[in-house]
């Protein structure tokens, strides 16, 4: 994912392989944390200057699928993860990874969320998933009233939707979902499609 934010800040995210050469001192997570893959978020300019890159990542799998920014200029990052640690930060909505796996042992994914600090610098982050495999695709923000809204896909038959919501149960094996989180981390509410 791509975007510019505010004052010519680009933010690049996506995931990454490399274990040297790719991080700058000073941000979240300088040190790729192991596993195939880490989750990034790199700061430039529109000039083409480079500030930093972080990793988001725990001791398995994550992806990174895309960024916005606030009014604020702050980065919002999403993607999935398998790692047991390492993406959430205390008093979350979803502060551990839900424990789950395939038949064949490999961990389920859950999806995530997390807002950084214009430094690079972690302000939170949450997984969102249940005992199925949750992947997130796609976020927007709403900057007049303050709310991330993201998407994906689910199979997981909890921790996904309100009670009150267009659809709060899971209509088959897979399912789409969509969810509104305040800038503070809370989420509002979110939906089976």
């Amino acid at each position: 994912g791509i975007c510019v934010g505010k004052n010519s800040d680009l933010f690049i995210e996506g995931t990454a392989e490399s274990t040297t050469q790719f991080s700058t001192a000073g941000v979240h997570q300088s040190v790729f944390a192991g596993g195939p893959t880490d989750a990034f978020l790199a700061k430039w300019d529109t000039s083409g200057n480079f500030y930093w890159c972080s990793y988001l990542g725990g001791m398995n799998e994550e992806h990174g699928r895309g960024v916005k920014t606030d009014g604020a200029g702050n980065p919002y990052i999403i993607g999935w993860s398998n790692s047991h640690t390492g993406m959430s930060t205390p008093g979350a909505y979803q502060e551990e990874w839900f424990e789950a796996y395939e038949n064949d042992g490999f961990p389920k994914y859950d999806g995530f969320l997390a807002k950084f600090k214009k430094d690079g610098s972690l302000e939170w982050g949450t997984y969102y998933g249940g005992g199925g495999k949750d992947q997130v695709f796609d976020l927007t923000i709403d900057n007049d009233n303050d709310f991330v809204y993201f998407g994906g896909l689910t199979a997981s038959t909890f921790n996904i939707s309100s009670p009150e919501s267009y659809q709060p149960a899971l209509g088959g094996k897979t399912d789409g979902f969509f969810t509104k989180f305040s800038f503070t981390g809370t989420r509002i509410w979110g939906s089976y499609f």
